[in-house]
């Protein structure tokens, strides 16, 4: 026999044996084949599960997702820890109500306990909720904690850190970190993108180093990223912040605005009239900054420093740091301003920039109230109570100027609130207009036609001049459902003190008393103030060079020495208000149980 014989009988042989034991594994009882099965019904569906065996699919592997699977820690069972989307979940739900600590919590005692590891979500979480809240050492050390287990930052991790530093309670400190984070991102090779930019704008600003927020700028530019509306406005904040020269160096942004051709929103303009409001035009001697501000840029450069030239190379007519250089036919209070907000502004031969130094000053260089809401409708930017609001802080004190400000409001059909209404009663308070501050005070009925606030009877207090006026404001806070609080009888005490009217001032100490109202350290202040004036008027008059005051009379010395024993009384009950650290909120007082 051959080789190949033999293979192929070997072959043959050891299948017949497998044949066997297949035969004898299987039931002698004939298979009943389902005609479901077998595909003879094709169309028939949903009766699989009738037919196979309970016992087969109980046999089956698990898999991923069948049963939760529950890990015990340290072995004991009943202690659970929670899978990780459940803690970020937990996180979240405490930062939309605003619970910060409570979300500490969770990272600092529940997930400590626990021993789990938080992640980068986790951590950017919790750093995004310090930064809103202006909880910057938080923050930061949140942060560290990432650098020690080694996570990896995310654009948005730097983010959050310098939203934090803008927001920081300490401008100082949140400025040092803020330099210290850039950095750090230098080191780390990290190109921030335009909202990590816009948040170091906002940081540098709001810091107090404006130089450092127009430096950021042009690294914007010099890796061409986009730059809209919104970085303008990041600049235009960070302007508002440099009380000196802050307006001008906010009317230089605005014309680089315009010939990047970026369109000014509602907030532009609202930021602008904060800058005309607050801030000043700077040194008149460096004013040729302002003088070509209508000239087209020469460079992409937006820093502009103080004392350096500026980089627009037009030259429009001069625009005078005095008065003296006027021509002899025109006077100071008859010059027309141009509105430089507008693209191209109509300039005069001659302006004095000199006598820019009040919030109206200012506001007449970008349009006045109409020139300035007339801009905002070229704009397709729509006034609001907002916009109206900030107007009337940077108006002129008259009562002209206000009511062409609340002629503008009802034209652009923008109704008045109480907090505006509660403005106009301080403004004309504080220019000791009290009966205009009245009138304001009717508008709340006649226009607004809603309730006064605590803050309303707060400022009114401030417009009182008199024993009847003090009690017509608590009668009228009354009438309204209030209870009379220790600011507003703290304003009716300065105002009665600066009468030397010690009848009102003894009505409002009784006041106090009924109300059970505890006095505090400002109320006391306002006493210890008057007492001081009592003491110097006195000398005066002792001295000869005084003419006889109120302090002289016989019934004014014995009734102050009445009220001296009433407030040394009181003394005992002053409550402790020492100022509160702006943290304290958020910080782990006691741990926690999980």
């Amino acid at each position: 026999m051959s080789i190949l014989s033999s293979a192929r009988f070997l072959c043959r042989v050891t299948s017949q044996l497998q044949c066997l034991a297949l035969k004898s594994t299987v039931s002698s009882e004939p298979v009943q084949r389902d005609p479901i099965v077998s595909g003879r019904y094709p169309n028939t569906f949903g009766t699989l599960g009738d037919d196979v065996s309970r016992t087969r699919t109980n046999l089956l592997p698990e898999e991923d997702g069948d049963v939760e699977r529950v890990e015990f820690l340290d072995g004991v069972e009943g202690k659970t820890r929670l899978p990780l989307v459940k803690y970020s979940y937990l996180i979240k739900k405490h930062l939309d109500k605003k619970r910060l600590k409570d979300a500490l919590d969770v990272l600092d005692v529940k997930m400590k306990n626990e021993h789990v590891r938080p992640d980068k979500y986790i951590y950017n979480l919790l750093i995004s909720g310090c930064a809103n809240v202006g909880y910057t050492k938080k923050a930061f050390q949140l942060f560290n904690q990432m650098k020690k287990r080694a996570i990896q930052f995310s654009g948005s991790t730097y983010t959050s850190l310098m939203n934090a530093c803008a927001n920081s309670p300490f401008p100082e400190d949140g400025l040092e970190r803020a330099i210290r984070l850039r950095e750090l991102m230098k080191e780390k090779g990290h190109l921030p993108d335009t909202r990590t930019c816009h948040a170091m704008i906002k940081a540098f600003g709001r810091c107090g180093d404006l130089q450092l927020a127009f430096n950021v700028v042009d690294d914007m530019v010099d890796r061409k990223l986009f730059m809209g509306c919104s970085t303008y406005n990041f600049l235009l904040q960070a302007c508002a912040s440099d009380k000196n020269a802050g307006f001008r160096h906010a009317l230089l942004v605005w014309r680089k605005m315009l010939a990047a051709k970026v369109k000014p929103d509602y907030y532009s303009f609202n930021i602008l009239l904060r800058c005309a409001r607050d801030c000043d035009v700077g040194d008149t001697n460096v004013l040729e900054d302002v003088r070509s501000v209508a000239g087209p840029p020469r460079k992409n450069r937006v820093l502009v420093e103080a004392g350096e030239p500026t980089n627009f190379d037009s030259r429009p007519p001069k625009l005078s740091s005095s008065p003296n250089d006027l021509p002899a036919n025109v006077q100071p209070d008859q010059l027309v301003l141009p509105n430089l907000l507008l693209p191209n502004p109509q300039l005069s031969d001659q302006v004095a920039l000199g006598q820019v130094k009040k919030p109206w000053d200012r506001l007449a260089l970008i349009g006045n109230q109409g020139g300035f809401l007339d801009t905002m409708v070229l704009a397709k930017a729509q006034p609001d109570i907002k916009t109206f609001t900030l107007l009337l802080e940077t108006i002129e004190p008259t009562k002209e100027a206000e009511q062409q400000l609340l002629d503008l409001m009802q034209a652009k059909k923008v109704k008045l609130d109480v907090d505006f209404c509660n403005l106009l009663i301080k403004k004309r308070a504080y220019t000791m207009r009290y009966d205009e501050a009245w009138e304001a005070f009717k508008l709340i009925k006649s226009r607004v036609h809603k309730k006064p606030n605590l803050v309303t009877f707060g400022v009114l207090a401030l417009a009182t001049n008199g024993n009847s006026q003090t009690k017509e404001v608590i009668r009228q806070l009354e009438e309204m459902g209030y209870r009379v609080n220790i600011e507003i009888l703290g304003s009716l005490l300065m105002k009665a003190a600066r009468y030397y009217d010690l009848k009102t001032m003894r009505f409002v100490v009784t006041k106090l008393k009924q109300e059970k109202v505890k006095p505090n350290n400002k109320f006391f202040k306002h006493w210890q103030i008057f007492q001081e004036r009592v003491e110097a008027q006195r000398k005066k008059s002792q001295s000869g060079f005084g003419h006889v005051h109120v302090v002289d009379e016989p019934t004014f010395d014995d009734e102050y020495h009445k009220l001296c024993d009433v407030f040394t009384e009181l003394k005992n009950n002053l409550e402790d208000n020492e100022a509160i650290h702006p943290w304290a909120q958020f910080r782990q007082t006691k741990a926690v149980g999980t």
